[in-house]
């Protein structure tokens, strides 16, 4: 099956946005570098993430509700703590 393929207007790079409705990563931004951001359809583990340019991971969320910034500050939701790494 081919994945869709979407190519915003005006885009100066040959960087397109991929929409992968396969089992695992749902959606991916792939920059020059790597991948920038994903969301899986998966509602347990890593749920959402946003890399840096090197590729690592500067902010994600967990289906346990913790969000975890730049692995350094973890926001648990469920007694709303914030917690130094």
């Amino acid at each position: 099956m081919k994945k869709p393929l979407i190519i915003p207007h005006g885009l100066t790079t040959n960087a397109p946005i991929i929409i992968d409705a396969s089992i695992g990563t749902l959606f991916d931004v792939l920059g020059d570098s790597g991948q920038l951001f994903s969301v899986t359809d998966d509602l347990t583990g890593d749920i959402f993430e946003v890399s840096d340019i090197t590729g690592i991971p500067i902010l994600v969320v967990n289906s346990d509700g913790i969000v975890t910034v730049d692995n350094l500050l973890e926001k648990n939701s469920a007694d709303a703590s914030i917690t130094k790494r």
